[in-house]
């Protein structure tokens, strides 16, 4: 009976807590047949994942319908109607449709637990748009140094806020503008750096620490002046 129905890689994860509240929902007022899970002729959910894995754990039927038109479309615009989509929703989704920068940004972020607005922007070769342009699908350049950047942030882990995004984001741009081995001195120095609250004061700390007794042209400048 259930296993006709298929669910779309694309859609939002299953959350737990919200099959937890449909479950309890239907078992006090019954399922609401005028809310149908929506269904393509594949029988993929367009709508209504949860209240289907809901009906299944209760094992009572399921009702459904089905529609026709752009299933992803449709699926992006009904749930998006119904609850805001976080980003990582959207990345999962198009990396669900096999997207390739995506999928590699998922693993990214599998891989080192930075948060997603700290992992784009580690990952992303310009994260300044990055939200507008990952809800919109758009394809994006890598970060070439995404790798050495994250060990370089996973090596600072004493740092309670090492995961902050504005500590990420100014790492990112040390990479892009220092040389190896001055990258190589703030990684020894790295414990004296203190929180800020921006990527620019973060860039500021680095810079004090790199050019501590140096004079003139022998000072590196991280940011534009």
């Amino acid at each position: 009976m259930y296993s006709v129905f298929k669910l779309l890689p694309a859609n939002r994860h299953v959350s737990e807590r919200l099959v937890a509240q449909q479950m309890l929902s239907i078992k006090q007022n019954g399922f609401i047949k005028s809310r149908p899970i929506l269904v393509n002729k594949y029988f993929e959910i367009i709508d209504g994942q949860h209240r289907f894995e809901a009906c299944k754990r209760l094992n009572i039927p399921v009702p459904y319908a089905i529609i026709d038109g752009d299933t992803m479309g449709l699926t992006i615009a009904l749930n998006t109607s119904q609850k805001k989509w976080s980003l990582i929703d959207f990345i999962n989704s198009y990396a669900g449709r096999g997207l390739d920068c995506y999928r590699r940004l998922q693993k990214f972020e599998d891989k080192y637990r930075f948060g997603v607005s700290s992992s784009i922007a580690v990952f992303l070769q310009n994260s300044l748009h990055a939200s507008t342009e990952i809800r919109a699908g758009k394809n994006f350049k890598i970060n070439e140094q995404a790798e050495d950047i994250a060990e370089f942030i996973l090596g600072c882990s004493s740092l309670p806020f090492f995961k902050q995004q504005s500590f990420c984001r100014a790492v990112a741009l040390l990479f892009k503008k220092a040389k190896p081995e001055q990258i190589n001195l703030l990684r020894a120095r790295i414990l004296s750096v203190p929180q800020c609250y921006s990527m620019d004061q973060y860039i500021t700390a680095f810079e004090n620490l790199l050019n501590y007794k140096k004079r003139g042209s022998n000072k590196l400048t991280l940011l534009s002046k």
